[in-house]
């Protein structure tokens, strides 16, 4: 989707949810795919202040993934940010037909394409993605999933 595309179906959804009021703003950010940002009111809760989506990342997927994207900022919405990803928030996402899982599993090629640096396992090829320069040389690094040594640091892009 195009960045237009993806404001205008969040607009759109917001409308549908009783958000209408909430703006949304693309980003650049390499490490979120939508973040739902409030301010504090003096009770305690909260009041929805702004829907931030990246565009670099969302550009690359389907449009379904999109979509659910948006309805899980609109939960954290409804249930209020200060619920993070509890219950409340999970019973939000059902109401509003969102996955109710806290992360999206956004496959290889889009965090390639998004990522700044990729290590390798070299025992059973694993691929990790970092947005910022490893502090220390890539043979102090280990695999997560394995434990097995990694390859040396690849750079995909500034």
């Amino acid at each position: 989707m195009k960045e237009h595309e993806i404001k205008e179906t969040a607009a759109q959804l917001l409308s549908a949810h009783g958000l209408s009021y909430v703006p949304v703003k693309t980003t650049n950010a390499r490490r979120y795919m939508g973040k739902a940002v409030a301010k504090r009111t003096e009770d305690g809760g909260s009041t929805p202040s702004e829907l931030r989506l990246s565009k670099r990342i969302l550009s690359l997927l389907p449009r379904e993934e999109v979509i659910d994207t948006i309805l899980h900022e609109i939960a954290h919405f409804i249930a209020g940010v200060h619920n993070g990803h509890n219950e409340a928030w999970r019973a939000a996402c059902v109401r509003v037909g969102a996955n109710p899982e806290r992360t999206a599993d956004i496959g290889g090629d889009v965090r390639a394409a998004v990522s700044k640096y990729r290590l390798t396992c070299e025992e059973c090829g694993q691929e990790h993605y970092m947005n910022r320069r490893p502090k220390y040389a890539y043979t102090d690094y280990r695999c997560g999933s394995c434990g097995g040594p990694v390859g040396p640091l690849e750079v995909l892009g500034e």
